[in-house]
């Protein structure tokens, strides 16, 4: 096609394409539920495997699913089907253990649909990226399977709905690269919440909250909070590149 013929293509669909940018882009970036398997495993260690999942700035949810992904940082799956999360991984990996999950759900302020809208997820997605792109089909197949449950919303008011419910398992209240984009107010209103939850927690039913936020030039870090019948303990887990090429895993306990 040369460029004749590609400003045909946009004059002749211009309404289409109006459209189309007027929506903000959302990647969903599928790898970083390698750091979110990491997490889950790490808190399987402690005794918590049966958890209900809470995703902040879910977009189309994919990372709803990461349970049904597989974390092989040393490249030993030797039947490559599904999501194969493969990051260059620094530090001891958390024991593979068969984890427990509950119920799935997310909120975003715009939700992309991962079904109908597979197609703009994958058009934010660079050409030379040919294995996320990849990773990122086979998400989008998995979601045709298991469809991800994302609310339209803001996140305090939604977290504040779901966390008012009675808990019948643990919860596990996470985002990725996603509270950057909250309101002041409503980063302090989630942080609010977490801790008068937390504060709240009976046997067998903690609270956790699982963050991967920027850092800095020194990639993302990841953030593990944990409330167990009333007492709270976090850790540092370590460093992440934005869309977990690599994971520096060095679990640190800080309080």
């Amino acid at each position: 096609m040369n460029g004749g013929d590609l400003v045909h293509v946009f004059q002749g669909h211009d309404r289409h394409f109006l459209e189309w940018i007027s929506r903000a882009p959302q990647t969903n970036e599928v790898g970083r539920a390698a750091v979110l398997i990491a997490a889950s495993r790490f808190l399987a260690g402690l005794g918590h495997d049966d958890l209900d999942l809470l995703e902040l700035g879910a977009s189309a949810g994919l990372n709803l699913n990461f349970p049904l992904y597989h974390l092989d940082p040393e490249r030993m799956d030797a039947q490559p089907d599904g999501v194969i999360l493969t990051p260059d991984w620094h530090g001891t990996p958390p024991d593979p253990r068969p984890l427990r999950f509950g119920t799935a759900r997310g909120v975003d302020l715009s939700p992309v649909d991962a079904i109908r809208d597979g197609l703009r997820l994958l058009a934010y997605v660079w050409p030379d990226q040919p294995q996320r792109a990849a990773r990122l089909r086979a998400a989008l197949a998995i979601a045709c399977q298991h469809p991800p449950q994302v609310d339209q919303g803001d996140a305090a008011p939604w977290l504040a709905t779901q966390l008012a419910r009675p808990a019948q398992r643990g919860r596990m209240v996470y985002h990725t690269v996603a509270a950057q984009y909250f309101p002041a107010e409503s980063r302090a209103r989630i942080e609010t919440l977490l801790h008068e939850t937390g504060a709240a927690t009976t046997p067998g039913k903690p609270l956790c909250h699982v963050s991967m936020e920027s850092a800095g030039p020194e990639g993302m870090a990841l953030q593990l909070r944990l409330w167990d019948k009333g007492r709270m303990r976090s850790w540092n887990l370590g460093r992440a590149h934005a869309h977990a090429q690599w994971i520096d895993w060095r679990p640190r306990e800080t309080t």
